[in-house]
């Protein structure tokens, strides 16, 4: 009886390590492709985004739990951290010209007389 438990218990186990496979990899393409895009993603919407796939993919016993999201994260070497700048959103020959503009209004003045707006202590 013990033994017909433990096989039930490996074909549980091998059923589950395919789904979360199946999983992972459709939810990294999905990640890579919105992150790409420079779309900031969640813990949240990436969780929900498991859900979506095991319900499309007709996976019945996958639950993208919070654990099981915690080991998403760590088998990808996932973080979530504020993203920081505009980069992609400047067009390139704005900036040159930009640069062009600002050498020119700075002529005439110190460099010790040119400060950053964080470094007045006004904000």
């Amino acid at each position: 009886m013990a033994s017909k438990r433990k096989r039930l218990n490996l074909k549980e186990k091998h059923v589950k390590l395919r789904e979360t496979s199946e999983i992972d990899e459709v939810l990294m393409k999905w990640f890579r492709s919105a992150r790409a895009k420079n779309i900031p993603v969640s813990d949240v919407l990436l969780q929900e985004k498991a859900r979506e796939l095991g319900e499309s993919m007709g996976l019945e016993t996958f639950k993208a739990s919070n654990g099981w999201m915690e080991k998403f994260r760590t088998r990808h070497n996932i973080s979530f951290k504020q993203i920081c700048g505009e980069e992609k959103s400047v067009n390139p020959n704005e900036v040159t010209d930009w640069i062009g503009r600002f050498k020119s209004l700075l002529k005439g003045y110190n460099d010790k007389d040119i400060f950053n707006g964080d470094e007045t202590g006004v904000f």
